[in-house]
């Protein structure tokens, strides 16, 4: 009986998984009901077929009910269209290993405080051009941001940027407006987890390069002409694998142009 229930379950969360849209929320309250009465009526039915097969039924309308409302309470954590393109002031913390580019940083943004008046998310992805101070997993920051709701093409068979963000609950990206006002780091530490396992992976990555004199190879993407995020950035030993990359990248259709380029070592960096 519990074969049959976990499969019902997963089955109805990969039936959501399907779907090109979402049903509406009354539907999927319908569906945790009615699929709360079938698994009882499951448990007390005599025979084993009738009784497995209310609780296959039962735990699809629950798989089904539970995906939906989890992928509904995603989707409604979104920046409001009327927001785009506005400047806002931002208090938050960085929350990833900060990825560095050729022309700054890019990170994960935890949003803390922001304007009452404007509909930001809760996670947001910032690229900070030329940025002034470095930037460390964990520090609580106040930022001027432009922000943006996620775009990007696909190819089939191809890297999907906006399936990326949604899973990492990145609901919207953008950039930091410095020209506008000086960004203030407010806290050099905000402890939690993935804060501590972040700022220890970035203190060994600066240790590594520091050490051994590495340098940094960037793979910059260009996509319809058009400049746009590095797609893979990272410390790599040899410009081989950094040139590795960038082949995998036109392989699968992330980009029509792929250019290796070096840092140049962190004490000749402004």
């Amino acid at each position: 009986m519990l074969i049959a229930t976990l499969l019902g379950f997963v089955l109805g969360v990969c039936l959501l998984q399907s779907q090109a849209e979402l049903a509406s929320t009354a539907a999927f309250a319908a569906a945790l009901i009615g699929g709360c009465a079938l698994v009882a009526s499951g448990t007390r039915a005599r025979h084993a077929l009738l009784a497995a097969t209310l609780l296959c039924l039962g735990a699809l309308a629950l798989g089904w009910g539970y995906a939906g409302l989890r992928a509904q309470w995603r989707m409604d954590d979104a920046l409001a269209a009327v927001d785009e393109g506005r400047d806002v002031e931002v208090t938050g913390v960085v929350s990833s290993l900060p990825v560095k580019t050729d022309r700054g940083v890019r990170f994960e943004f935890d949003v803390e405080a922001h304007d009452p008046q404007v509909v930001i998310p809760a996670r947001v992805l910032l690229g900070w051009y030329n940025a002034g101070e470095p930037v460390r997993p964990g520090e609580r920051w106040r930022f001027i941001v432009r922000l943006k709701r996620p775009h990007g093409t696909m190819n089939p068979g191809g890297y999907d940027f906006e399936a990326w963000l949604l899973e990492r609950n990145l609901r919207a990206v953008g950039s930091v407006r410095d020209g506008i006002a000086a960004p203030v780091r407010l806290d050099t530490f905000v402890f939690s987890p993935v804060n501590a396992i972040e700022r220890a992976r970035g203190d060994l990555r600066d240790r590594i390069v520091e050490a051994t004199g590495l340098r940094e190879w960037l793979v910059r993407g260009n996509r319809d002409g058009a400049d746009m995020y590095p797609v893979v950035v990272g410390s790599y030993r040899t410009k081989d694998r950094a040139q590795q990359s960038a082949e995998q990248l036109l392989e699968r259709g992330m980009v029509f142009e792929a250019l290796v380029v070096p840092l140049p070592p962190k004490n000749q960096r402004r």
